[in-house]
């Protein structure tokens, strides 16, 4: 992490200073006036995992923030990226992820814009990959799953967590076992076996911002994807149910949407420094988080 860095803003000067636990209720306030709906619980998490930068102004206000969470030590996702307006205007976005980007150094790095965010990410060098959906609702019961021959859906077991671990690195291409070892004890989730017991997808749902959160989920197609997201549904049904997606069309959307969980939002999924690779598993079909995708 490097040294404090600042600039002059309006007369007076704003410190960016590396993230520190004393800042959870500072950051808890920037979302809020955001409009995003983490609880100090989610940000807590969030920063037992991150690095980064918070801007201060001289009396120690925090206006501004950049996290950044390494996925082994080639990949990172960015996130939590917010100025209040007055700093936004004034290019402190921009001066919080070049510090970002200056610690990451060459690693491959993937974030999910807001639409305000995109032009500030392309200024960077980020390409975009795919639009990706916020959806989530009140959930409605479920149709019944499509069936699926020869596999059997069970509650997940603490035992499942290195098979877990696998099928999330073969979903994304990346080492999130940090972040899993930190969700899994509070999660629910469901597996999908198949004839030899093996675990072939995997779906957990938690505690997020208004009710609950549905992800990461991997599976090898919509199928097993319907079949592992309707067992979490159909036992939160009533209850105000959240998924992030890159899945826009097909019959995984089109289940989400009959079960009461509409796009709320739209996000850009961008890369940086992007190594290309070829699928070797299951797909991700649902994120962790947008900040840790």
């Amino acid at each position: 992490m490097s040294q404090h860095d600042s600039m002059d803003l309006d007369h007076y000067s704003i410190t960016a200073r590396p993230l520190t636990d004393t800042d959870l209720p500072r950051l808890h306030e920037l979302t809020v006036g955001v409009g995003w709906p983490h609880r100090t619980e989610d940000l807590r998490m969030l920063m037992t995992l991150a690095q980064g930068y918070v801007a201060c102004d001289e009396i120690g206000r925090v206006s501004g923030s950049a996290l950044w969470f390494p996925m082994g030590d080639h990949a990172a996702s960015v996130g939590m990226v917010i100025t209040t307006p007055r700093m936004q205007s004034r290019g402190a976005g921009r001066w919080l992820m070049d510090l970002v980007l200056r610690d990451a150094g060459d690693r491959e790095i993937v974030l999910n814009a807001t639409p305000q965010g995109v032009r500030l990410y392309e200024q960077l060098g980020f390409q975009t990959c795919q639009i990706g959906h916020q959806r989530q609702g009140e959930a409605m019961a479920p149709p019944p799953p499509p069936p699926l021959p020869g596999l059997t859906l069970r509650a997940m077991a603490p035992e499942d967590s290195p098979a877990i671990l696998r099928l999330d690195r073969a979903a994304t291409g990346h080492p999130r076992d940090a972040a899993l070892h930190e969700i899994l004890p509070h999660s629910e989730g469901v597996v999908l076996l198949d004839a030899t017991g093996g675990i072939v997808g995997h779906a957990l749902l938690r505690t997020f911002g208004r009710g609950q959160l549905i992800g990461p989920l991997a599976a090898r197609n919509d199928a097993e994807a319907i079949a592992l997201a309707s067992s979490l549904i159909a036992a939160h049904t009533g209850q105000f149910l959240r998924i992030d997606t890159l899945m826009l069309k097909g019959p995984f959307a089109d289940f989400l949407d009959h079960c009461g969980m509409p796009v709320a939002s739209t996000m850009t999924h961008m890369w940086l420094n992007r190594r290309l690779r070829e699928p070797t598993g299951p797909r991700n079909y649902a994120m962790i988080s947008q900040a840790l995708n």
